[in-house]
């Protein structure tokens, strides 16, 4: 496990004491996170509803956990950017191409976000020599508006994958671990991809589902029945949504970035799959906490010549 900088540097970067992984996040407000006043509503509503049909609430409230809310898509394009589409399903997913050399980084952002949060990348990696493609989830951005969960997500980067030639890929929390489950599910995209970045990423589908809970303050029995409403739903058992499990099988170099101070996710979530990805580095920081570090300078080098060091 590394650090950025020299030995003495990474000497300095100890790794802190973990804590429960939720710990972190009920101490106080989930920071990065907000309840409009309608949204308040709402959760005060089915706190109510819960108290009368459990099963109602748990699929009203799986409902809201798979649509995401919708960020204002606010972010000026770097020059160069040519409109594309990722076919996802019935679906026509939105993004942008830069053409530069011949391998090609998709970039994938995380939940309730969209892809200008990725897009400091987009310069130092042209510069480095890669064409980098990006664009929004589904139900995110500029995408239609839909339900989609950590498996759907996946689908569409694979989608991106196929359809864009694409050679790396450098994700974000949410979009991590979804890149991450598709990766070691599929041989032929597992082939094409040659070397990943993942910045803070959620460890399972379950950490979401804490996240969502503790917005809408959730006790452990409404979480229970949550769980299952949104189990329901999905094909693929909740247990095997885990980006720890899913690096066991993923054979490509793999870089982890993760701040010690994140107050999304723990840490700890990404010390458990370094530790079961043997060509992965994890590089700890300090101070960048979950959605700030994606635009640090330091972190944006180190992405960049780790993808160049794979694409070598």
């Amino acid at each position: 496990m590394s650090s950025f900088g020299s030995p003495a540097k990474a000497a300095s970067r100890r790794l802190y004491s973990t804590m429960p992984i939720n710990q972190h996040r009920r101490e106080g407000k989930l920071k990065g996170f907000r309840l409009s006043f309608s949204q308040r509503v709402m959760a005060t509503g089915l706190k109510t509803l819960w108290s009368a049909s459990p099963a109602m609430a748990s699929s009203v409230a799986a409902h809201y956990f798979r649509r995401p809310r919708r960020r204002k898509v606010n972010y000026v394009l770097p020059q160069g950017a040519q409109k594309i589409a990722v076919y996802h399903g019935l679906r026509r997913l939105t993004g942008y191409r830069w053409q530069g050399g011949q391998k090609t980084v998709l970039l994938v952002h995380g939940w309730e976000s969209h892809l200008g949060w990725m897009l400091p990348l987009v310069e130092p990696l042209l510069d480095a020599g890669f064409s980098v493609v990006a664009f929004d989830g589904p139900g995110h951005g500029e995408s239609p508006a839909q339900e989609t969960d950590m498996v759907d997500f996946g689908d569409a980067v694979r989608a991106a994958v196929e359809q864009h030639n694409v050679t790396h890929i450098a994700a974000h929390s949410f979009g991590a671990a979804a890149t991450s489950l598709v990766l070691a599910q599929d041989a032929d995209l597992h082939r094409q991809v040659q070397g990943v970045a993942f910045v803070a990423p959620m460890w399972n589908i379950v950490e979401h589902v804490d996240v969502f809970s503790d917005l809408i303050d959730l006790d452990s029995h409404q979480r229970m029945d949550l769980r299952g409403a949104i189990q329901a739903r999905m094909w693929k058992r909740l247990i095997d949504c885990n980006m720890t499990q899913a690096a066991r099988s993923l054979h490509i170099p793999g870089l982890i970035i993760h701040d010690k101070a994140d107050p999304i996710i723990h840490i700890s979530s990404s010390m458990r799959t370094a530790a079961a990805w043997p060509l992965s580095e994890c590089d700890i920081t300090s101070g960048l906490g979950h959605h700030r570090i994606v635009a640090d300078d330091q972190v944006i080098e180190r992405i960049v010549g780790f993808l160049q060091q794979s694409a070598a």
